[in-house]
């Protein structure tokens, strides 16, 4: 390749319109590709055009975060925020920021528990989880912000923003209404770019009354005779998102007082109480390192925020007979196949769990006919031959509406069953026999039977009901 194929610094620098202070500093960042000869830089036309591409694509980026930033503006205003108050929201901040910032602020006022920002063909789709449904927020934003707006959460939650080719996890804390909201956030990496959730735990949603939990109150008078007791083990059942955590939380807030020692494990801590102390799982403390150092530690009261290995389990029951009230929380569909579990699982001999288990509580929460749009109508055969119901029954169902954005729900309550073995069944379990023989399962003592009574009282729709009991 002969000289005049190759372009002088000068030359460079009179084509990109630079400094020579800009041109060292591109040429040292790496930003600007060239060969050194001797003392002399040289460079293609290439590597300027490439530097002109760049320049390019990093203003289409900006311009797209700009457009992301005035999208989500209008959407916090829309919501009754004033434009003032959505300037001083954001002041100080440059565009990326101001954007996440923004679709927090968004998804806090509309009272969602998760957002959810995935990739698509023409941009980044915004998702919400209200009342357990996910609500789309408006079209997707700009195509050319999501990758700035993706590693901008990221930054946000202490994650490497360069890594996209692995799942993540992390957390940052924002101010909303003058408290404190923790927003945990987790990458997955898919093939059009990186999907990524985020969980806001808002303590002021987080109910720690055990009566305001919506429980029946013949389940109310159960759980409050087990979390009575000095010792046993205490379940709280249920699915992801069922409200295990806050049921938890509630049942620790009920013994809590002064002359208690209270202690838990959990991973993570989602709501700290005063006067307990709680342990976060973390890479130099595990589920069972700490559960062993609870019992050095001459507790009253233990809460470990999931079971998941045999270990676990043996650990939770042996300081159960050590004279210590435990709770815990299992994923089981039913609080029969709750107890099926701990058996199959080992780790534990049957008759312990017979002696010590208090009870199991099943739970789920279920979305509420919405009171804007609900009518009241016959149940009909297909939904009676799904919930065990009479046809003739009067119920609720809600179309959607303007109050609802359509999804015919607004708020959600609780349906809860507690399973306390009695005498005789503690006695077959002890023997070896099998749970489901061995357990009466009345409706009164199951998630069914709570569905069936949250839809003869005309609080639910018959197709949140067949949802909620997996009918």
């Amino acid at each position: 390749m002969s000289d005049t194929d190759y372009l002088s610094a000068t030359d460079v620098q009179q084509q990109l319109g630079i400094s020579p202070a800009t041109f060292y500093r591109w040429v040292k960042d790496g930003r600007l590709q060239g060969i050194r000869v001797g003392r002399r830089w040289q460079f293609t036309q290439e590597a300027i055009d490439a530097v002109r591409r760049d320049d390019a694509g990093d203003a289409q980026r900006r311009e797209g975060v700009s457009e992301a930033l005035t999208q989500l503006r209008e959407r916090v205003i829309a919501l009754g925020t004033s434009p003032e108050k959505a300037g001083t929201m954001i002041e100080g901040m440059d565009d990326v920021d101001g954007a996440v910032q923004l679709l927090v602020e968004h998804a806090l006022a509309r009272q969602a528990s998760d957002v959810h920002l995935a990739p698509v063909a023409d941009g980044l789709r915004v998702r919400e989880r209200i009342d357990g449904q996910l609500v789309e927020v408006g079209p997707p934003l700009p195509e050319a912000s999501r990758r700035e707006l993706v590693r901008g959460i990221k930054r946000w939650a202490g994650l490497e923003p360069e890594v996209e080719s692995r799942p993540q996890d992390g957390r940052f804390f924002v101010e909303h209404d003058a408290r404190k909201v923790d927003v945990r956030v987790s990458s997955f990496p898919t093939g059009l770019g990186e999907a990524l959730t985020l969980r806001l735990l808002d303590p002021a949603r987080m109910t720690v009354d055990l009566e305001r939990l919506g429980l029946s109150p013949q389940v109310l008078a159960a759980v409050r005779r087990a979390i009575g007791r000095s010792h046993g083990v205490l379940l709280v059942n249920g699915p992801g998102g069922s409200g295990k955590s806050t049921t938890l939380y509630a049942l620790l807030n009920e013994r809590r007082r002064a002359g208690i020692k209270i202690m838990t494990v959990e991973d993570p801590v989602e709501l700290y109480l005063d006067g307990l102390l709680q342990a976060p799982v973390s890479d130099q403390l595990s589920f069972t390192d700490a559960m062993r150092a609870m019992l050095r530690n001459d507790l009253d009261l233990g809460m470990v925020s999931e079971l998941r290995d045999e270990e676990s389990i043996r650990l939770l029951y042996q300081m159960a007979s050590a004279g210590h009230l435990m709770l815990s929380a299992l994923h089981a569909a039913t609080g029969v196949e709750a107890l099926q579990r701990l058996i199959e699982l080992g780790g534990v001999a049957p008759r312990m769990i017979a002696e010590l288990t208090l009870g199991v509580l099943s739970q789920r929460l279920v979305p509420k006919a919405c009171p804007g749009c609900k009518q009241v109508e016959r149940l009909g055969r297909a939904d009676a031959r799904r919930l065990d119901l009479p046809a003739d029954l009067e119920v609720v169902r809600a179309p959607g509406c303007e109050d609802c954005e359509h999804t015919g729900a607004r708020g959600r309550t609780a349906a809860a069953a507690f399973l306390e073995p009695t005498r005789e069944e503690r006695e077959a379990l002890a023997e070896g026999n099998p749970v489901v023989q061995a357990i009466t399962t009345s409706p009164e003592r199951t998630l069914l039977g709570a569905i069936q009574a949250l839809v003869r009282d005309q609080v639910v729709t018959p197709a949140a009901a067949a949802t909620a009991a997996g009918r």
